[in-house]
C-alpha cells in the first residue's frame, strides 16, 4: 500500500483499512496506491485525483457534483463491490 509521502496519518490509515478490506484477497496490499501517482484505475487498485481533468463524483444517491478526493474514490470503489448484484 504506497500513500503519500511523509509521516503515517489517519487519513492513511483510513486508506489503508477500506481497500484492504474491499479488495479481493488474492490482491497483494503492497499493490495498492492511494493518494500519489496521478492515476485513477480501480481495476489496477490505483486511487488518486491529483491530474488534470480529473472529474470522478461518486454518482449514487444525488451525489454526482462534488469531485471525490482519493478516499472518496476507494469508498467509491467499496461500495460498488459491496453492491453489485
Amino acid at each position: 500500500m504506497q500513500t503519500s509521502s511523509g509521516p503515517v496519518t489517519l487519513q492513511s490509515v483510513c486508506y489503508i483499512q477500506f481497500a484492504v478490506s474491499a479488495t479481493d484477497r488474492s490482491v497483494d496490499p503492497l499493490d495498492i496506491v492511494v493518494d500519489v501517482g496521478g492515476v485513477y484505475s480501480p481495476e489496477k487498485h490505483r486511487y488518486d485525483h491529483h491530474q488534470r481533468g480529473f472529474t470522478e463524483v461518486f454518482g449514487y444517491g444525488g451525489f454526482d457534483k462534488t469531485k471525490l478526493s482519493s478516499a472518496g474514490l476507494v469508498y467509491k470503489y467499496v461500495y460498488l463491490v459491496n453492491n453489485a448484484d
